[in-house]
C-alpha cells in the first residue's frame, strides 16, 4: 500500500456523552467497517487532521489499533458546523483483491489554446469516481488541456485511464470547457443597445400619451 500509518485506540465507551468526552480530550471518534470488520476506535485529532489535509479521501491509510493493522479508505466524515473541525470518521476496510470505488482529484496540465486567445477555461468536475483494485488507485488525475480551442471541452468520455481503472461518472459530463470571454467593448455595445431600446420605449410612451390627450 502507500505506507501512511495512523495509530488508533479501541473505544471502550460508546454513546454521545463518551464521544464528546473523547473530543474534549483531543480525539476523533471513528468506526472501521467492511470486510467482516466493525470496530469503534478513536484517533488523535491533531495528527489525523494534518494528515487528512494533505492526502484527502482517496489515499489508503493503515490504521494501527494497538498492533492490529487495517488498510482503509475514508468513506465518510463529519465536521463541526461552526469550527469545521473533524468530529467523526467512517473508515472502510479494504481487501487488496477486491475492487473499491473512490473519488480522485482532477487537475489540468498546460495552458489551453483558447485561453491564449482570450478565452476562459472553466472546470466543472474537480474529482472523478473510479473503481479499481486498491493497489491501482491513482493519487490524482492530470488532464492535458493545451489543445483545447475556443468553445471546445474535455469530457469524461475523452478520458482513458487504462483497463485497470473504470470511471463511474456519466460519459457526457464536462470536465473542462473553454468559453469565449466577453470583452469590454462587447459589454459596452450591449449597454448602448439596451440604453437605445429604453429611449425608444420612452419616446413611444410619450407619443401615446400626447395622442390620448388630444
Amino acid at each position: 500500500m502507500q505506507g501512511i500509518v495512523i495509530e488508533a485506540k479501541k473505544r471502550e465507551n460508546l454513546g454521545k456523552y463518551s464521544a464528546n468526552k473523547y473530543r474534549n480530550e483531543g480525539y476523533i471518534p471513528a468506526v472501521i467497517y467492511g470486510d467482516n470488520t466493525n470496530e469503534s476506535v478513536v484517533i488523535d485529532h491533531k495528527k489525523f487532521s494534518k494528515l487528512f489535509d494533505s492526502i484527502g479521501e482517496h489515499a489508503i491509510i493503515t490504521v494501527d489499533i494497538e498492533g492490529n493493522k487495517n488498510d482503509v479508505l475514508v468513506r465518510d466524515f463529519q465536521e463541526h458546523p461552526v469550527t469545521r473541525k473533524l468530529i467523526h470518521i467512517d473508515f472502510f476496510k479494504i481487501n487488496p483483491n477486491k475492487k473499491v470505488s473512490t473519488r480522485i482529484p482532477v487537475h489540468p496540465e498546460g495552458l489551453a489554446q483558447g485561453v491564449k486567445m482570450g478565452g476562459v477555461m472553466e472546470q466543472y468536475l474537480h474529482g472523478l469516481i473510479v473503481e479499481c483494485l486498491p493497489g491501482d488507485i491513482p493519487d490524482e488525475i492530470k488532464i492535458n488541456v493545451s489543445e483545447l480551442k475556443m468553445k471546445q471541452g474535455f469530457y469524461v468520455r475523452d478520458l482513458d485511464l487504462g483497463d485497470k481503472i473504470k470511471i463511474l461518472n456519466q460519459k457526457d459530463q464536462a470536465i473542462f470547457i473553454v468559453h469565449v470571454s466577453r470583452t469590454a467593448d462587447e459589454l459596452e455595445a450591449e449597454e448602448e443597445e439596451e440604453a437605445g431600446g429604453e429611449e425608444a420605449g420612452a419616446e413611444g410612451e410619450t407619443e401615446a400619451s400626447e395622442e390620448s390627450a388630444e
